[in-house]
């Protein structure tokens, strides 16, 4: 094990590299913190895949997701009026999932598109060998397997597809309007690709993407 390092020494050495990126000329880049799925404030605060959300309502009966008041159904003795037990649309759940998370992503394309790829047009399915998760056996079948630990395999359908942002968002445009999220994080922006059809698109917008962080902050924001 090695020896813990005084704090003052890396103080000093915090000291040191900060002096020398002020420096004209300087090619030590800042170390990139990771923000473990947290917001960032400052100048990355844009580089996020979260859409943009209303003010925060601070009451019950206001949408978290669209804004809008809830209402109690048709059905309901109170119909017509705002129902203050709830903070979302049943809709708008589905939403915010649809936009944030990739499950809900795979499994909308999924019911689209079928596996089949929006490029090339192939059906990215097929049929293979899976492992299946750990079983523990009993007594009387561990003595015939030789252990109590197996971990057996199935024949089902291997899903080599991903679902993949027409548009990526990374160039969603800075302080975007609520009315054009769902163009964004909506299905109508989610496509099937293959997995070769998919790395060929990540390395295009790869090449995008640093051709657009060269540009001078107002070309930027304008493109």
């Amino acid at each position: 094990m090695g020896r813990a390092v005084p704090l003052r020494h890396v103080r000093a050495s915090q000291r040191t590299l900060s002096a020398a990126r002020s420096e004209p000329g300087c090619d030590v880049h800042p170390v990139r913190r990771r923000t473990k799925g947290k917001r960032m404030s400052g100048p990355r605060a844009a580089d996020t895949r979260r859409p943009p959300m209303p003010p925060p309502p601070g009451k019950m009966g206001v949408c978290t997701w669209c804004g809008e008041a809830i209402f109690f159904p048709a059905n309901h003795k109170k119909a017509g009026e705002v129902n203050l037990r709830r903070c979302w649309h049943p809709g708008c759940v589905d939403a915010y999932k649809l936009a944030t998370q990739s499950s809900w992503q795979r499994e909308a394309c999924w019911k689209r598109d079928k596996g089949v790829c929006a490029t090339c047009g192939i059906v990215a399915v097929r049929k293979g060998w899976r492992r299946g998760q750990k079983v523990y056996y009993a007594a009387p079948m561990r003595s015939k397997l030789g252990g109590g630990i197996g971990t057996p395999v199935e024949w089902c359908d291997l899903h080599d597809w991903h679902a993949d942002h027409i548009k990526p968002l990374w160039s969603v445009p800075p302080h975007l309007p609520l009315s054009e999220r769902d163009a964004w994080w909506g299905i109508e922006n989610l496509q099937t690709l293959c997995h070769a059809c998919h790395r060929a698109k990540t390395k295009r917008e790869a090449a995008d993407r640093s051709a657009h962080r060269r540009l001078p902050s107002p070309a930027r924001n304008e493109s």
